[in-house]
């Protein structure tokens, strides 16, 4: 049979008539059947590509906010003469009004809980230069120097004259705040978004501990950020699905 149509195709190629129009049509039909799943192929894949090119462009654009956010001061005493909510340190910039979530909780109530901590925006669409297809948004959490989230004293606020400094509930001075930097941008309809996530310590921290950056990593087992499975004290919470390796401490 193919010997047949090897014979007949031959004869149409010396054939000074051609092929018919309905020849012509049947094989435009049959390489319009073939090039379908080869241009679907190149569409995944420059899908693929841009989607890797725009997490690219979101990890870049979450350091960027991340180094702008560790260069404002750790702790700035606010006065009771100054301009009222004047920003000095890192939680008047992006904290906002002080968050519920972190008061010292109640007998029956839960503990402090990073993902309940309200996210305030830093930059939105458009005015972020360098990255104006992103916004972005910051939430604060500081921790005890278990590395538990801290229940913050109740008097105080992160702009209230002579209680703007960081205790926790039993009137510790605090030293480590977690920061964490979300980024979106629009794929497809849609928002994707990455996450940066740092400790900034202050000074007698840095004194104390010889590090100026501890760079908190992902655990692969539990991609979550801070839980609290347990509902463990404000005194007892933990990060079970993080760790803070040594060899990535820069002094």
């Amino acid at each position: 049979m193919r010997e047949g149509v090897k014979m007949r195709l031959r004869r149409k190629l010396g054939n000074d008539k051609g092929f018919t129009l309905v020849e012509v049509l049947i094989a435009g039909v049959i390489l319009a059947v073939a090039l379908i799943p080869m241009t679907e192929m190149f569409s995944v894949s420059f899908r693929g590509i841009r989607s890797a090119s725009r997490m690219e462009e979101g990890t870049n654009c979450a350091k960027a906010a991340m180094e702008q956010i560790r260069a404002k001061p750790f702790y700035t005493a606010h006065v009771a003469d100054e301009t009222v909510n004047e920003n000095w340190d890192i939680d008047d910039f992006y904290w906002g009004e002080r968050s519920p979530i972190n008061l010292n909780p109640n007998p029956g109530e839960s503990p402090p809980n990073w993902k309940l901590i309200p996210e305030v925006p830093y930059y939105d669409y458009g005015k972020f230069r360098g990255f104006e297809d992103f916004r972005v948004g910051v939430q604060l959490a500081y921790l005890a120097d278990d590395t538990g989230v801290a229940a913050m004293h109740p008097d105080w606020g992160p702009r209230i004259p002579g209680n703007d400094r960081p205790k926790d509930a039993q009137d510790n001075v605090l030293h480590l705040l977690l920061v964490k930097v979300n980024v979106y941008w629009m794929n497809a309809g849609k928002e994707d978004s990455y996450t940066q996530e740092d400790i900034v310590t202050d000074t007698q921290a840095i004194y104390n501990f010889g590090s100026k950056k501890i760079t908190v990593d992902r655990a692969p087992s539990n991609p979550e950020s801070v839980l609290n499975p347990n509902r463990l004290n404000a005194d007892s919470t933990r990060f079970p699905g993080w760790r803070v390796p040594g060899p990535r401490l820069s002094s």
